[in-house]
């Protein structure tokens, strides 16, 4: 059994040793972006009196500002950041920082290995990111016993003392928790699974043994969407669909927080990633035979449960398959049942609030004209479209989403290039910190000739941060991970000339987003929550299914 505990309490050890080895070597000052891989590393600063913190949300412009520092005082200070392409924003101030030789630390929080290169979320190749443009890199391993402190203190020490003349990065692994604060030490069961009896003998012959089988499409194009759907109805088997394929199925995360869907013997998986993490750890408890059709030859098995991987024409193979065992009506039936009670408890909690995040997300659905496409900014607002969104399941929308490494730069620029390829309107949800990490790209929407609506859930920082355990420590929360800012956009759409509008009520917003819609022209709205109202709702919701009875 794995002690969860121990991991954290290890985690948090070894933050404070990297911490405490800094200082030694004179780095005092700590440039800090909000992030929960780093959350070791975050709490290990803010609890050191010693440390000086400076937090920003845009990890590019904080690069910039360690640099920067450096230039000011003549000694580095520690760029600290979580995983993903929250590093690779670092890119910028790095090279201009190595190319005069600017004193800079990186330390970069990273995924352990077991991670690596397995489609696990946010998890990118972080290992020589910044190339030659660092004096010096190390790949410190994941906090364990079997390796001494002192491994670390002197690793440390030799790249804070390197940094002196240069860039130098330290990669950090941290496996989860990352504190040992409120941690469940149990575990579940796994039990072993024989591997899926697929036989390919051409692209339109597949048989596997089947049993009780569902189909679940994950981020794939609509031709994808569309075979994958047409297979579960032959078959006869609950489809699943990630917002991202376009299609809606039957609501499988919120059916996974109370944890009673029937167990499938099978899953057919097509396309790319899904959004809900419920689903891999359903995945991972329950062990089917699963089987993935791809039409994009990669890896995406985050909790090393895919049997077989088939890459080729997916919409070929979907039409070619078949069971060797027919699925159980009780199956389908259940799963079914189980969809139309989460929706309507859910539903109903939502009715009895006045405009919630969820809420727009539901709107957003229902009032979507059929010309416009659909972005979707990551954290929060891709969650809530993928668990309350509804539509007509014969209905495709055309969805996209960066969920290659699920950063937040770069999503109004993306947004207005989706809606060029498109050739025509655009709809984004996205929340207040992307948009602020993009927010010159708006001159970019308004000179595009092409309608995006943007809409932006202002809740003052960082909303899906009150999801994760951190939350709990509210001496260190608001500050490090909350990251308040203050700001509201009514400005910036005057500044780049962009129609605004800012509703607080249920109809206000559908009447507001109508007439965006009903312009033609390019939209900012507005929709101002509370953080920690948002995660009550949510309590509330999961308490209501989990009183549910299938």
């Amino acid at each position: 059994m794995t002690d969860l505990a121990n991991i954290g309490s290890q985690n948090q050890a070894w933050a404070r040793i990297i911490v405490d080895a800094c200082l030694a070597q004179g780095v005092n000052h700590f440039f800090v972006a909000p992030g929960s891989r780093c959350t070791p590393l975050t709490v290990a600063i803010a609890e050191t009196q010693e440390a000086v913190c400076i937090k920003h949300l845009d990890e590019r412009g904080l690069a910039f500002a360690c640099q920067g520092y450096a230039r000011g005082s003549g000694r580095p200070a520690a760029f600290v950041c979580t995983s993903g392409t929250a590093v690779a924003n670092a890119l910028p101030a790095v090279v201009e920082a190595s190319m005069e030789g600017v004193p800079m630390l990186l330390l970069t929080a990273d995924r352990p290995p077991e991670l690596r290169s397995a489609g696990a979320n946010q998890s990118i190749d972080q290992q020589k990111l910044f190339g030659d443009f660092v004096a010096w890199y190390f790949d410190l391993p994941c906090p364990t016993e079997e390796i001494k402190p002192e491994m670390v203190k002197s690793t440390l020490a030799y790249a804070a003392d390197q940094a002196k003349s240069g860039p130098v990065h330290v990669n950090c692994m941290f496996r989860e928790p990352f504190g040992s604060s409120r941690i469940d030490p149990g575990t579940s069961a796994v039990e072993t699974h024989q591997a899926v009896n697929a036989t390919l003998t051409t692209t339109a012959e597949l048989e596997i043994s089947g049993g009780d089988t569902l189909v679940i499409v994950g981020n794939c194009d609509e031709h994808e969407a569309a075979a994958a759907k047409a297979l579960a109805d032959r078959l006869n088997v609950p489809f699943l669909a990630d917002i991202t394929s376009g299609l809606r199925g039957l609501n499988y995360d919120l059916q996974l927080i109370q944890k009673r869907p029937p167990r499938p013997q099978s899953v057919i998986h097509v396309g790319g990633r899904v959004t809900s993490k419920r689903w891999w750890q359903f995945v991972e408890e329950t062990r089917p035979a699963y089987l993935r059709l791809t039409s994009i030859d990669d890896r995406l098995d985050p909790v090393y449960c895919v049997s077989q991987r088939i890459v080729g024409p997916v919409a070929a193979m979907c039409e070619g398959i078949r069971l060797k065992v027919g699925s159980g009506a009780d199956f389908f039936e259940q799963w079914q049942r189980n969809s139309k009670m989460v929706r309507e408890a859910a539903g109903r909690v939502l009715d009895g609030h006045e405009l919630s995040e969820p809420m727009v997300a539901r709107c957003l659905a229902e009032e979507l004209p059929k010309n416009h496409g659909l972005f979707l900014g990551n954290s929060m607002p891709i969650r809530d479209m993928d668990n309350f969104a509804v539509w007509p399941s014969n209905q495709h929308v055309d969805v996209e989403a960066n969920r290659g490494a699920s950063g937040i730069d770069g999503v109004v620029a993306s947004t207005a290039g989706f809606a060029v390829g498109r050739h025509g309107p655009v709809t984004l949800l996205v929340g207040d910190l992307a948009l602020l990490h993009d927010l010159n790209s708006l001159a970019l929407v308004k000179n595009i000739d092409l309608p995006v609506v943007i809409v932006v859930i202002n809740n003052d920082g960082g909303g899906i941060f009150h999801f994760l355990p951190i939350a709990e420590s509210q001496d260190l929360f608001e500050d490090y991970f909350g990251t308040p800012h203050g700001f509201a956009f009514e400005d910036a759409a005057k500044m780049f000339d962009i129609n605004y509008g800012r509703p607080t009520t249920v109809p206000e917003f559908q009447q507001v987003y109508r007439a965006a819609v009903d312009s033609g022209e390019t939209t900012l709205i507005e929709v101002a929550t509370d953080r920690r109202a948002n995660r009550e709702l949510h309590r509330e919701i999961e308490l209501a299914l989990r009183n549910e009875q299938a």
